[in-house]
């Protein structure tokens, strides 16, 4: 069957040629790709561009979203050319660093099945705006790659393996082992994928998708007559540093589901009961991490099924990222009762707006045998600056605990969700939970009554949205500053390289440089930021052509006077 899928893909990329898709190689032809339709759309001058621009703009994200595409794109070529990477191999990072706090040295020239995944699932939603052939042809042939690495890697390991070396080979040293995340995104890459190619009308590479590679992961979290479920088996979270049963990625593995069950309905193959069984059982579990007394969605239970903190005060900040990758439309259209945490759900925002006041305040530093030192902030640069940036939880020791790219912009796509799922709902629900967040966004003090509703339709709504849009863009853009700033006149090899996290007192890069999955996050981000812009515009003057319609490829937008890009690291 692997060989019937190597063979596929070779026959997929000759007639892509013949078609005239051309798999780009050279990262100036790719950057001449992303910039291609920046001469032909704008008549405005390069500077007054970028000058007076109102909040519901988007020249800059659209410059912002070419140069993560490129980012993404940059790190995946480097690791070919530098580390002999295979094709479809997306390294953590293209560097190393040494850990001064806990003495280990960490070296992210590796492969990891949920990072790689992240990406992924970046590059399917490149491929389907992308307008310009060569661009599309590079994101098509990547996927492929992908699909075709990851039968590598399963044919030597189970599918809750989560660490590779860049050629392929499983790692096989003391790893914190299972993780289940990591067959839940890749699933939901590859079926997002599956489904983009059924609408091109490519039914069998679909079907062979489905069957090589997307079942096996599928199987491997509800079970099969060959193993065991996973979802109800304890594993190592995101972050590879608890054991346990986490919130995170049970959402994951739910939607991993759900996203399969729709692949197979439209290719017309019958659904394994053991699939719907997961998710009816997933999402009975889910409201099990409420903890009310403490007002919030608790990350992780321990391995006997309790809540726990475990050092990070119940807080992590994969509890709202996970979530952002539910298809809410894809549920209603298979008749799947409406996910119960979305962004805009009372106990998420409740959440979410505790995980916000956590990153403003701190504790007694701890001294040992009983004894405190002085008040110590968890972030202390957010009392610095006017910038808001977020760590991944609380209390975090890996490097000292500082400032992360990954949450910071995931909670700025968060932000924007809000308004975008209440919209969808028709509604914001006020409740108890969320009270505070929702007089944040108001700035009432007691107008808002739980047991209430806020109508879409409402000028108390769009306010709220515009606010959301606000913070939203705050956290971008802080993070952006916070790593050196960006500058959609520039070219894109100049800038936008982003580190693992940014020093907790000056801000300075720490941890590992260049983090691919920083630039796959920053993309989804502003994807989110296009959808509630188009939200907005569509309310305030229905017969205006939306800007996300206006930018529907900005990927291929990054600003004029951007003449080259090279595959050059300063």
């Amino acid at each position: 069957m692997r060989k019937q899928l190597r063979n596929w893909v070779r026959l997929i990329g000759f007639f892509g040629s013949i078609l005239g898709l051309i798999l780009i190689i050279d990262q100036t032809a790719f950057a001449q790709a992303l910039l291609k339709d920046t001469a032909a759309k704008d008549v405005e001058t390069p500077t007054a561009k970028y000058e007076n621009l109102t909040p519901l703009d988007t020249h800059k994200y659209d410059a912002l979203e070419a140069a993560a595409v490129y980012a993404m794109k940059r790190n995946i070529e480097d690791a070919r050319r530098l580390f002999k990477a295979s094709p479809g191999a997306v390294p953590a990072s293209t560097g190393e660093a040494h850990d001064g706090f806990n003495g280990e040295h960490q070296d992210y020239r590796f492969t990891w099945r949920r990072d790689s995944a992240f990406i992924a699932l970046a590059l399917v939603d490149v491929y389907k705006q992308a307008v310009d052939p060569n661009l599309k042809s590079w994101c098509r042939q990547f996927l492929f790659d992908y699909a075709e690495f990851n039968l590598k890697l399963l044919a030597q390991a189970p599918n809750d393996e989560p660490k590779f070396y860049l050629n392929g080979k499983m790692f096989k040293k003391i790893w914190g082992r299972p993780q289940s995340d990591g067959p839940a995104l890749t699933a939901m890459a590859m079926a997002e994928f599956a489904d983009i190619l059924i609408n091109e009308g490519h039914v069998t590479a679909a079907r062979r998708l489905f069957d090589q590679l997307i079942t096996g992961d599928l199987d491997s979290i509800a079970g099969d007559r060959h193993r065991p479920p996973s979802f109800n088996r304890p594993s190592f979270d995101i972050w590879e540093e608890q054991l346990g049963f986490h919130f995170a990625t049970l959402v994951l593995q739910d939607n991993a589901l759900v996203m399969g069950v729709h692949v197979a309905r439209r290719l017309k193959l019958s659904v394994p009961t053991n699939w719907l069984n997961t998710i009816q059982a997933i999402d009975r579990w889910l409201p099990e991490f409420i903890d009310p007394s403490a007002g919030k969605i608790v990350a992780t239970q321990s391995a006997s099924g309790q809540r726990y903190n475990n050092g990070r005060e119940g807080f992590d900040s994969v509890v709202y990222i996970a979530p952002l990758y539910i298809r809410s439309d894809i549920r209603a259209t298979l008749g799947f009762q409406q996910f119960s945490f979305t962004a805009s759900s009372p106990w998420m925002m409740a959440t979410v707006e505790k995980f916000r006041q956590k990153f403003m305040s701190g504790e007694e530093e701890d001294l040992g045998e009983g004894k405190k030192g002085g008040f110590k902030y968890y972030l202390p640069i957010n009392q610095k600056n006017s910038r808001f940036l977020v760590g991944r939880y609380p209390k975090d020791k890996y490097f000292g605990g500082n400032v992360w790219p990954i949450p910071t912009f995931d909670l700025g796509r968060d932000v924007y969700a809000m308004a975008i799922d209440a919209h969808r709902k028709g509604f914001f629900d006020v409740e108890n939970e969320n009270l505070n967040a929702l007089r944040r966004f108001t700035g009432q003090a007691t107008a808002l009554k739980p047991g209430s509703k806020i109508a879409a339709n409402s000028a108390e709504f769009q306010s709220i949205a515009r606010n959301m849009l606000a913070e939203g863009d705050s956290l971008i853009d802080g993070m952006i500053a916070q790593a050196g700033g960006f500058d959609p006149r520039k070219p894109l090899d100049q800038q936008l390289y982003l580190n693992e996290q940014y020093d907790k007192h000056n801000g300075a890069p720490a941890a590992l440089p260049n983090l691919t999955w920083n630039y796959a996050e920053l993309y989804q981000a502003i994807q989110s930021r296009k959808r509630l812009v188009e939200i907005l515009q569509s309310s305030e003057s229905p017969n205006r052509a939306s800007l996300a319609q206006a930018s529907c490829a900005s990927i291929l937008t990054a600003g004029a006077n951007a003449s080259r890009a090279t595959s050059a690291r300063p």
